[in-house]
């Protein structure tokens, strides 16, 4: 059964998360399965977060066609709130304002950057 929705940037945000939860998987799998330093961790998991937002730009402002830059913007801010509320929940003792302002701004671009070339690659 597939759900077509008709919102752009939720549909990117949904495909971007779920591309994002399918490579966290496979990453941890790849670091308990083999020799990867644990130090690496943190490296892959913000590379998984900003593919995902990247990813979740384009797949929405292709199909919009148009407003890349808005689209993707979008789509990174659903993410940076949703991920700011998750961390917030769940692991409070591990806020930094800091490492949040860098993820935020990495976020932000990929989401732009991921719209903007979403554009390029517009169907009908």
């Amino acid at each position: 059964m597939v759900i077509k929705l008709k919102n752009p940037v939720l549909s990117g945000f949904l495909k971007g998360l779920l591309l994002m939860i399918i490579m966290g998987i496979l990453v941890g799998l790849l670091m308990y399965n083999t020799e990867i330093p644990e130090t690496f961790g943190p490296y892959l998991s913000l590379s998984i977060l900003v593919l995902s937002v990247f990813m979740g730009g384009f797949w929405a402002t292709r199909r919009a066609g148009a407003r890349g830059l808005i689209i993707g913007l979008e789509v990174a801010l659903i993410f940076a709130f949703s991920l700011l509320i998750v961390t917030l929940v769940f692991r409070p003792g591990y806020f930094s304002w800091g490492a949040t302002m860098i993820k935020f701004l990495l976020v932000i671009l990929a989401g732009v950057f991921g719209g903007m070339s979403g554009v390029a690659f517009y169907r009908k």
